[in-house]
């Protein structure tokens, strides 16, 4: 909303700032394993989200079910409860072995790091768990992520996951007749997810990817010959989605650390945060494996609070949203007093929702106006004489002069 011409008093610009970022979660799950047992080849992949913490069976925990309410049961669903720890050479060995397989030219960027009980994991970095049989009799499949190299997804921390929940013979139904539900605690954040049998055939290798806030996968896809070198299970890792109040307009800059297939990105923005239009289209990179800072700039934001969402698009048309943001602009607001001098009553003209009004007069005696409609207020309390209007609106107290004249 654009400024009146005539301004009788300016009100000081006050500057917003907000800090989103893709949230911690479950982001694919391979659902058929592949191996010499089902359970010994499934595997997750988290997203670390904006900090840092310490792995732990709390920072860490993801549950599986059957049914939605037995998600509340920890007992009964998580399916990491147990982590292999420093005193077993397990992980160390099985990490070795995944670096091992990576090509020598080319793949720099991908770094498989041993990860237990107490490792701190960095913020935009990727979780792999995998589910290690406690007895040892079916060891974890050691899989061959090369595919993953050049993709710019850099240090991947990997977890094994001594949990007994998490069965050998398979943990995940690979052709369930209704929906199977997950939930994803990372780092305090909660998200459901759930998946259902929509893959082409049922086969080793078959997988599924969520979008940033869960819910439905936004991929059914299978990792050829068992090989993880589809990079659809990586998500756009969004650094930071931030806005910030600037001389009457909005400033909106975002971050990704790494991007594929990345079309292109839509903002939009509401009033309520509940109707939404679209305000802006933004070019993505495609593919990119270093950071990429977009900026945009709305002119003309809603008076007062305007709410934004960023959604992500990639070439083959799957959307994924991003957490809402919101800036609080003061615009400059204009305030009239009419007539001044006045008698019996005052009218004050403003574009701001007046709460209330008190008159403080010369020797510093306060009164309350009392409303007689809308803007207009009674004076017949005070005496004659000079005040200062203190005016209370939802964006602030403003102070203007009146005269308390005769009849």
């Amino acid at each position: 909303m654009k400024p009146k011409n005539l301004w009788v008093v300016s009100m000081a610009l006050l500057t917003a700032h907000y800090l989103s970022a893709q949230n911690a979660q479950l982001v694919s799950a391979m659902i058929n394993g592949c191996g010499s047992s089902d359970g010994a080849g499934e595997f997750l992949v988290i997203y670390s989200g904006a900090s840092n913490f310490s792995a732990s069976t709390t920072t860490i925990d993801i549950r599986y079910a059957t049914d939605a309410a037995d998600l509340n049961t920890y007992s009964t669903s998580s399916i990491t409860d147990a982590f292999n720890d420093n005193s077993t050479s397990d992980v160390t060995s099985y990490v070795a072995s995944l670096n091992g397989l990576l090509p020598g030219a080319g793949c720099s960027d991908l770094n498989f790091i041993v990860a237990t009980p107490g490792t701190t994991i960095t913020a935009g970095s990727h979780i792999l768990i995998v589910n290690d049989d406690p007895d040892d009799s079916n060891p974890p499949t050691v899989f061959n992520f090369s595919g993953w190299c050049g993709s710019g997804i850099d240090d991947v921390y990997v977890m094994l996951s001594s949990d007994v929940t998490w069965q050998d013979s398979g943990e995940f139904a690979n052709s369930p007749t209704g929906n199977r539900f997950f939930r994803s605690i990372i780092n305090g954040i909660s998200i459901d997810l759930n998946y259902t049998d929509t893959w082409a055939s049922t086969a080793d290798g078959n997988y599924v990817a969520w979008n940033d806030g869960g819910g439905s996968p936004f991929v059914y896809s299978n990792y050829s010959s068992c090989n993880p070198s589809d990079t659809q299970s990586l998500p756009v890792d969004l650094l930071y989605f931030k806005g910030s109040a600037n001389s009457g307009k909005v400033n909106i800059e975002w971050a990704t650390a790494t991007e594929q297939n990345n079309s292109h990105f839509i903002i939009e923005r509401s009033a309520d945060g509940s109707a939404w239009a679209r305000l802006a289209y933004v070019d993505g990179h495609f593919d990119s494996d270093s950071r990429k800072v977009y900026r945009y700039t709305d002119d003309a934001p809603f008076k007062g609070r305007s709410y934004y969402r960023l959604i992500q698009f990639d070439f083959s048309g799957v959307s994924e949203s991003f957490n809402t943001i919101s800036v609080f602009v003061h615009h400059k607001a204009s305030y009239e007093v009419y007539p001044n001098p006045a008698s019996g009553e005052i009218t004050i003209n403003t574009d701001e929702k007046i709460l209330k009004v008190n008159a403080l007069s010369s020797s510093g005696a306060p009164y309350e106006l009392e409303r007689i409609s809308g803007n207009r207020f009674d004076l017949s309390q005070l005496s004659y004489g000079h005040y200062s209007l203190i005016i209370s609106t939802e964006a602030g107290i403003q102070r203007l002069g009146i005269i308390k004249g005769s009849h």
